[in-house]
């Protein structure tokens, strides 16, 4: 299930995606650890934060960035903003991990390390910043959730702030994963879905009316589908689309510039905007 105490059980140990940055000394272990995040998602990070990412930093921005783990794209997005600051909000204390940022940026690197039961994020600032940044977080937080905090967060960020987040899309994912690269990249965690959601994925997968008039018959008639344990929208994947996503941030109090900018195979990236 994807609520806070699955993720701060789930990533105790942090998430790294490794050096992101060209600016930075890659050792050949972050190398590979870049290479299989890009083969999981069908993307190069690096290209998606220097012509998206990048481009819309201004060098004495305030960014705040949800869910930094080990820092992949904190060591990245702080390396931009010499007269700026970056604030984290993270369930871990990631300053474990980040010792290398805090020395080299002591006056610009804020870590908050917020309880799983925290709803008002009142250690950061009211219209303080100029962009929020998540990447491999909305995908694994409920649907709920990510209405909770936007909704709380938007008050913390500027009229004209720029947002940009990462969020699981089912359809995008299923389509990705029905390749051979797609599926040799994210094997286990697609069998799991399959195995969980059945009819779920079996849905995405058929493109005729036909083929899903008759998974239909299947499910609700001949009841070939036992109801899961958990719904799709509390998995460790969380079910979102960019229909969903799109209204989610519409009712939160955003404009959508971008509902997915297709940079990845896998999954959606949104660019978004408060509403003031």
């Amino acid at each position: 299930m994807a609520d806070k105490q699955w993720s701060l059980e789930s990533f105790a140990d942090g998430y790294s995606s490794g050096i992101i940055s060209q600016n930075l000394p890659s050792p050949d272990s972050e190398l590979e650890t870049v290479q299989q995040e890009e083969q999981k998602l069908g993307g190069s990070l690096s290209e998606f934060f220097y012509q998206v990412v990048k481009p819309r930093i201004s060098p004495n921005d305030y960014i705040l960035e949800l869910g930094p783990g080990r820092g992949s794209w904190t060591r990245a997005l702080i390396h931009e903003i010499p007269q700026g600051e970056l604030h984290t909000i993270d369930l871990q204390d990631v300053s474990q991990w980040l010792n290398d940022v805090i020395d080299a940026y002591p006056q610009r690197l804020f870590i908050n390390t917020v309880n799983k039961n925290e709803l008002t994020y009142d250690c950061l600032k009211n219209d303080f910043f100029d962009m929020f940044f998540s990447f491999g977080v909305f995908c694994h937080m409920n649907i709920e959730d990510i209405v909770h905090f936007l909704i709380t967060i938007r008050k913390k960020l500027k009229k004209n702030a720029v947002c940009i987040a990462q969020y699981s899309d089912w359809p995008k994912a299923v389509r990705y994963c029905q390749t051979p690269d797609g599926y040799a990249s994210n094997k286990e965690a697609y069998d799991e879905l399959c195995r969980m959601y059945a009819y779920e994925i079996e849905m995405l997968q058929r493109t005729s009316l036909s083929g899903k008039l008759s998974l239909l018959y299947q499910k609700y008639v001949q009841h070939q589908f036992p109801k899961p344990e958990i719904a799709p929208e509390h998995c460790f994947w969380v079910k979102n689309d960019q229909e969903q996503m799109k209204k989610i941030l519409k009712e939160s109090g955003y404009k959508v510039l971008n509902i997915d900018m297709g940079y990845f195979q896998r999954d959606s990236v949104a660019l978004f905007q408060p509403i003031s």
